[in-house]
C-alpha cells in the first residue's frame, strides 16, 4: 500500500507567497501601461485640436485677393488697365472676385466670375486675345470660369481662369487669354492683400529722395560740423544724409550714367576743393565742381538706381574715395586715377529723413 504524502503549512507558504508575487507583477505591468497610454492621448490630444483648428478658410464672392504667379510675381494692374506680372507694390495686386449674377456665397470650381483691379475696372478679353482691367460692365467677354480643382475654392489653392479662347496667362509684357492648355504661366495662387510672401516690388531712387553712402568697410561719407567730408563709422546724427538733386531740373527716377548734385545736412551743396581735390559742402551756389557722374560698381551699368546699389560718383577730377588725410579719413578725388573697390559706395534710400 503506498504511503501518503503529507504537506506541512511551513511548504506551502513559499508557493503561495510567490503566487502573491507574480500577480502583483502583473496588477504593477498593467498599471504602468495604463499610465503610458494617458501620456501618449494627453500628448496627442492637443496635436489633434491643433490639426482640427487649422482649416482652410473658404473664398467668397466680393473678397478682394491676391493672385500670386509660378514665379512668385503678381498679376498687377496699373491705373491706366494695363495687366501685367509684377512684383506688388501700393496695393497694385489687389483683385476683387465678383460674382455676375451678385452671388454672396461661397466660390466653388467651376463658377463663372468676373475680376476687377485697384483701378475698379473689370477685366475684359478683345478679340485679338489682349486682356486688360477697362471695362466698367460685367459682360461675356469679361467673366471667367475659375477651375483647378472640385468642391470650393480656398484660400491657397492654386487656381486657373478660363474663357472662350483660353486660359488667362499673365506675363511682364500684358496679359492674355490665348493659352489652349494649362502650365505654370496659367496657375495662380491665391492670397490676401497685406499677407504677401512673394516679390516687392523694386522701385528706383527719385530726384529730391535722401540717401547715405557707405563704404564696403562700413563707414560712411559724411559732412562734419565744419563741411569737411570724412569716411568713419555711422554718426548719431544726420551728418550722413544727402539729398539727391539734378542741376538740369529733372524729376522721376535717377538712371546710371545721370550727373547728380548733393546737398548735405548743412544746406550747402558738396563740391570738390580746386586745391586738394577733397569733398566739402560750404557752398550755395552749384558750380561745375558740384556735380558728379553717377556710374554702376560693376561697370557700365544701364538703368534706374535703386536703394542698395552699389555706385561709383565720378567728379570732373577722378573718382570718389576714402583717403587718410591728417588726422581723418577725407573724401578725396583721384588719388589712385583708376577705378577699384576704394571707390564703391552702397547708395541706400534713407525713408525718415528730415532734409
Amino acid at each position: 500500500m503506498a504511503r501518503p504524502v503529507y504537506t506541512t503549512l511551513e511548504e506551502e507558504a513559499p508557493k503561495r507567497m510567490s503566487g502573491y508575487r507574480k500577480a502583483a507583477a502583473f496588477m504593477t505591468a498593467v498599471a504602468l501601461a495604463a499610465c503610458l497610454v494617458a501620456v501618449v492621448v494627453s500628448q496627442t490630444a492637443p496635436t489633434q485640436e491643433l490639426a482640427k483648428k487649422a482649416k482652410s478658410t473658404p473664398l467668397k464672392f466680393g473678397q478682394t485677393v491676391t493672385l500670386m504667379t509660378g514665379y512668385n510675381e503678381y498679376i498687377t494692374v496699373d491705373n491706366t488697365g494695363k495687366i501685367s506680372m509684377a512684383g506688388y507694390d501700393e496695393g497694385n495686386d489687389a483683385v476683387k472676385i465678383v460674382s455676375p449674377k451678385g452671388k454672396k456665397a461661397a466660390v466653388k470650381y467651376g463658377d463663372t466670375v468676373a475680376l476687377m483691379g485697384r483701378n475698379g475696372k473689370y477685366f475684359v478679353a478683345r478679340y485679338s486675345g489682349k486682356v486688360t482691367a477697362r471695362s466698367t460692365i460685367i459682360a461675356k467677354d469679361s467673366t471667367w470660369k475659375i477651375l483647378g480643382g472640385s468642391g470650393g475654392v480656398m484660400i491657397g489653392d492654386r487656381v486657373n481662369f478660363k474663357d472662350e479662347f483660353g486660359y488667362l496667362t499673365v506675363d511682364e509684357d500684358g496679359c492674355n487669354t490665348l493659352a489652349s492648355s494649362v502650365n505654370v504661366m496659367q496657375k495662380y495662387l491665391i492670397g490676401l492683400p497685406g499677407q504677401e510672401s512673394g516679390l516687392h516690388q523694386a522701385n528706383g531712387l527719385l530726384y529730391g529722395e535722401v540717401v547715405t553712402f557707405s563704404n564696403r568697410d562700413m563707414q560712411f561719407l559724411q559732412i562734419d560740423h565744419n563741411g569737411w567730408a570724412t569716411v568713419h563709422g555711422h554718426p548719431d546724427g544726420n551728418w550722413d544724409h544727402f539729398a539727391v538733386l539734378s542741376n538740369e531740373h529733372r524729376e522721376g527716377h535717377i538712371s546710371y550714367g545721370d550727373r547728380i548734385v548733393l546737398r548735405a545736412h548743412n544746406g550747402r551743396f558738396v563740391s570738390i576743393r580746386e586745391d586738394n581735390r577733397a569733398m566739402e559742402a560750404v557752398s550755395r551756389a552749384i558750380t561745375d565742381e558740384s556735380q558728379f557722374e553717377l556710374l554702376g560698381a560693376a561697370g557700365a551699368s544701364t538703368g534706374y538706381v535703386h536703394s542698395r546699389d552699389f555706385v561709383v560718383l565720378k567728379a570732373a577730377e577722378g573718382f570718389l574715395e576714402a583717403v587718410p588725410l591728417g588726422g581723418d579719413i577725407r573724401a578725396v578725388t583721384a588719388p589712385s586715377g583708376r577705378r577699384n573697390p576704394n571707390v564703391e559706395f552702397l547708395m541706400t534710400k534713407i525713408w525718415d529723413s528730415t532734409l
